[in-house]
């Protein structure tokens, strides 16, 4: 069976999570997605996290603007074992104002009244849901 590694990351701000806007870059006919790759050659998930940032919103991060980290498995995906490590990433102040997309179209945050009526990738909409508890149980 192949083993999918991939990570996602993310900045939550307000109960809203930020999503990358994925019109004309879409592998499964997703509108949204989180920002992420795969990894490449032992590349550990912090290091990854840490470039796909920079490359991506050109901002720099280091691992203390990491709130929480997590791996997810998912074994219906492709019929592959599909391994994801999701990382939330601290907002800081004008967020908006200093990053600039690199990959997909643009970035936009959402509450998770709006996350489900978007057009997701199934994995992504279980992220979600991962990161709902994991907000629930740090109020």
């Amino acid at each position: 069976m192949r083993v999918w590694r991939v990570a996602m990351f993310t900045f939550v701000e307000d109960w809203k999570i930020f999503l990358q806007e994925r019109w004309n870059y879409s592998k499964f006919w997703e509108e949204w997605s989180f920002f992420g790759g795969h990894l490449e050659d032992r590349e550990d998930f912090m290091t990854w996290c840490l470039r796909e940032v920079k490359e991506e919103l050109s901002i720099e991060l280091s691992a203390d603007d990491i709130i929480y980290t997590w791996e997810f498995r998912n074994l219906v995906v492709w019929e592959s074992d599909y391994l994801s490590h999701i990382f939330i990433c601290k907002k800081y102040h004008n967020f908006k104002e200093k990053i600039k997309v690199q990959e997909g179209d643009s970035g936009s945050f959402f509450s998770f009244e709006e996350l489900w009526k978007l057009k997701m990738f199934s994995h992504d909409y279980m992220v979600c849901n991962n990161i709902k508890k994991f907000l629930e149980n740090e109020v």
